[in-house]
This record gives C-alpha cells, structure tokens and sequence, in this order.
C-alpha cells in the first residue's frame, strides 16, 4: 500500500506543476483575445450610442472611455493585463506613441483613427491591428505599419 502511496505522489508532483503551467498559459492567451473584444466592444458602442468611445491604457489596464465629456471621461469597462504580458509599440492615429499618451478612438459611423499595440505574451508577440475603416485583426509578430494608415478623411476633416 505505501508504495502505490508514493508512486502516486510522485506521479502527482510531476503533473501538477504541468497543469498549473498550463492553466497559465491558457489565461495569457485568452487575455489576447480579450483585449480584441474590448476594442470590438468599443467600436459597437460608439456605433450604437452615435457618440466617440475610445480605447486606452491606464497602468497596466486597458480602459473603454466614453469620450462625450472630454474633461470627465466616463471609464465603461476595463481590462487588466496578467503577470507575465507586456506591451511592446504602440500606435496611433498613423503615428507611434507612448502607453501613457495611446488613445484609440471610435466614432458612431464605425470607423476609427487607426493604429494598435504589441502584446508581448512571455516572448510570443501579437498585435492588436485596427484599420481606419474599424476593422481589426489580432495577428502573430509585431505591429505593422499598414495598421498604422490614416484615414484621409479624417486628414480632411478633424472629428472629436
């Protein structure tokens, strides 16, 4: 009976450490995915509500902003980042920019400014990619420049 005992603790003690890995990185990938669906949840509100929403940092959170009030931005939602997930470049409105200054709008036709960031997973990196238009795309490797394209409309006319 002792030695099933300890066959099986040591069957356990190398199985579980393995689970807990595992249960890790699953959590750190569905927040990839997660950070795509508040950016899809942000462009649908801006769309519904007919008003400007923004996507942005705050520590190490992105935050859904209601941009109406410009001097009291109203937080909607918000998502923290996991140990171990970083972000690498940020981008937009057709520019490189900082986490502290990053600002992604949306506004009520769907469209957006553009731009996205690099989500740094434990060395495996996908970028959140949006297109002027309101399209968006999480991809494997880092920020491209196509998703930094500005809209030439929005050169044409200022919105917000």
């Amino acid at each position: 009976m002792m030695v099933v005992v300890v066959v099986l603790s040591v069957v356990a003690s190398m199985i579980v450490p393995n689970l807990v890995r595992a249960q890790e990185g699953q959590r750190k990938r569905d927040f990839e995915a997660s950070v795509f669906r508040l950016a899809s949840y942000a462009r649908e509100r801006a769309i519904q509500e007919h008003k400007t929403i923004s996507l942005s940092m705050s520590s190490r959170s992105f935050v859904v902003n209601d941009e109406t009030d410009r001097e009291d931005d109203t937080e909607l939602r918000s998502l923290e980042m996991p140990e171990g997930v970083d972000t690498g470049a940020f981008a937009a409105e057709g520019e490189d920019s900082t986490s502290s200054d990053w600002r992604l709008r949306f506004y009520a036709d769907g469209t957006s400014d553009g731009g996205g960031v690099e989500l740094n997973n434990d060395g495996r990196i996908r970028s959140l990619e949006v297109k002027p238009n309101g399209s968006m795309k999480l991809v494997e490797g880092s920020l491209e420049e196509s998703g930094t394209e500005k809209w030439m409309a929005g050169e044409i006319e200022k919105r917000g």
